[in-house]
């Protein structure tokens, strides 16, 4: 089974929470940070509307703190306050991954399936009771805390940088990991054993480890040129602001009360999520949505504080972040540059370089279930079945009867862990070639670039069938193309119908053949998934065509078939 090692997954899921060493009798003063005054370009030119226009915005000089507000510092103001809800939090994952904000979990801000120490970021706590905190600590300090605008928090998160992240551009993402928790190898690995959860070709991932799968202690990663840490990944941070889908107030003056709002803003990032630049703008509903477990706030404050003697506070901190550093265990490394060499007419060899983590003891060799398995998305082990098992002394296995279509993965493990699957190593197929008049069917893709097949399973009412499905992030806007060969019978005008939905009206996908746009096929969101309002023209013969997706801000969007049904047979010169 892929995934991090027992001790890291009993620590997330089981491990008690203890209480705080009493250095205060009733509270903690927060580490704070002296963000100078400044201007900067709020917001960005393309992408989400919501993070758009972009547009000069001047900060006074303020203080933000450090780090999260932790579950230490918050459980003095819940003993203070006799503040104890009902376990609500939703703190929910399951192998078809988070739930939406309406889901009622079984969590609290003291003890959730994200906790496990007392040094991560407070969550399962509301806008409302944030703000509570934040004056219940002024109350006790004599400094005035509050939560940073949206204005504040990404002038502070950009520190003086123009890039799209405050360490650069990062086009792959592989840096992230030094910055923040993020979705990356770490959280599909642990997501893969304890769900049978993969995040690649959902949410994505950042190519890299970062040692966490869920929330994590705070300031474990490096900080930002100003001096703040987890700016980027951990948790979704309350800021003191109106959100709306429309793009920005141009009046950045003031702060907006939470009464005034049906959304208001979240910023940063989260472990589910890759790295997204800090344009990036959440929301959270006033009412009517339930608190999370991936949602936390830090403190600003317009001056010093009053009282400011945080040692105590920053040395338990830093203990705690030692003993994760020595609980933690790193992944196994993933098999690399396998490959296949034919022997013979049915009889192959997989190859690949064995990798130098002195702790594999064996290569898993997985075999694939369904022709089109290398395509596929989710857990691998839904498409693939383990064929065999050799020792790590091993970088070869010799196959006798192989069928074209079949592909392997490789996997490192030992007795207390495996890697995350390699690449697929393929033996090809010929390509299948649709007959038109006639439907394309999404299992006979010849290829396929930015998104995964799935397989739906035969049901008493419905046969197997496969569609490809992605959930676009408002911050990417990413190409998605699909190849599929047809014999076209006649020349003539045929009527296109597709299964498939998505949120945006508009343009659905383009239809192209080589450089030649067919037709540009839109959606009307309705009842129903099949729509034929659409015509194309195509002339006899064999050709590649292409279906381009290109999604602008936020979308989940999915294509199960096209059928091409004859209407009407006419030379191309004929068209009127």
């Amino acid at each position: 089974m892929v995934g991090s090692s027992f001790s890291l997954i009993s620590m997330l899921m089981l491990a008690s929470i203890p209480e705080p060493r009493a250095w205060v009798e009733t509270y903690i003063v927060p580490p704070m940070v002296q963000i100078p005054a400044g201007k900067f370009m709020m917001g960005t030119t393309g992408g989400d509307p919501a993070s758009q226009p972009i547009h000069e915005v001047s900060v006074e000089a303020f203080q933000l703190a450090k780090y999260p507000v932790t579950v230490a510092e918050f459980r003095y103001f819940a003993k203070d306050t006799n503040f104890s809800p009902d376990a609500t939090c939703n703190d929910f994952i399951d192998k078809e991954g988070l739930r939406g904000p309406t889901h009622i979990g079984t969590g609290r801000w003291d003890k959730h399936r994200y906790s496990h120490n007392d040094y991560q970021p407070v969550t399962c706590i509301s806008l409302t009771t944030a703000k509570a905190y934040a004056k219940w600590l002024s109350q006790k300090t004599g400094t005035s805390y509050r939560l940073p605008s949206e204005q504040e928090w990404e002038y502070a998160a950009r520190a003086g940088t123009t890039s799209r992240f405050f360490w650069g551009d990062d086009p792959t993402g592989a840096q992230a990991c030094e910055y923040g928790n993020v979705a990356d190898f770490t959280g599909e690995s642990v997501n893969n054993q304890l769900y049978g959860l993969s995040n690649i070709g959902f949410v994505g991932l950042s190519p890299c480890e970062d040692g966490e799968a869920y929330n994590a202690i705070v300031g474990q990663y490096k900080a930002n040129p100003f001096g703040l840490h987890d700016m980027t990944g951990n948790v979704l941070e309350m800021v003191n602001s109106c959100y709306s889908d429309k793009g920005y107030q141009l009046d950045t003056s003031a702060f907006q009360e939470e009464n005034q709002c049906e959304f208001y803003g979240l910023r940063g990032s989260n472990w589910h999520y890759p790295a997204r630049p800090h344009t990036f703008r959440g929301r959270a509903k006033r009412e009517g949505w339930n608190v999370s477990a991936d949602i936390g706030f830090r403190l600003a404050a317009d001056k010093a504080p009053a009282t400011s003697d945080d040692s105590h506070f920053t040395a338990a901190l830093k203990q705690a972040q030692q003993q994760r550093l020595v609980e933690k265990d790193n992944l196994l490394m993933t098999p690399r540059f396998g490959h296949i060499v034919q022997l013979g007419e049915t009889r192959y060899q997989l190859r690949w370089q064995p990798v130098t983590d002195k702790s594999v003891t064996r290569y898993d060799i997985y075999q694939s279930v369904y022709p089109q398995a290398h395509l596929m998305g989710g857990f691998y082990q839904h498409q693939y079945t383990k064929l065999t098992q050799v020792d790590s002394s091993q970088s070869s296995l010799e196959l006798d009867a192989v069928a074209n279509g079949t592909s392997f993965l490789l996997v490192a493990a030992n007795d207390e862990q495996s890697s995350l699957p390699s690449e697929p190593l393929l033996i090809p197929h010929p390509p299948v070639i649709t007959d038109i008049p006639g439907k394309l069917e999404m299992q006979n893709v010849a290829s396929l670039n930015g998104v995964v097949l799935y397989r739906a399973a035969p049901t008493e009412t419905r046969p197997e069938r496969y569609y490809v499905f992605k959930t676009n992030p408002v911050t990417a806007q990413e190409r998605v193309s699909m190849t599929f060969l047809v014999k076209v019978e006649e020349s003539g005008e045929y009527q296109l119908s597709y299964q498939g939905r998505t949120f945006q009206n508009g343009t659905f996908f383009t239809l192209w053949n080589g450089a030649t746009l067919l037709a540009e096929i839109s959606y009307k969101r309705q009842a129903e998934n099949t729509t034929n309002r659409h015509s194309v023209y195509l002339e006899k013969g064999q050709h590649s065509l292409q279906l381009q997706v290109m999604r602008e801000g936020f979308d989940r969007w999915m294509l199960a078939g096209l059928e091409f049904t004859l209407q009407k047979p006419t030379a191309k010169g004929d068209v009127q």
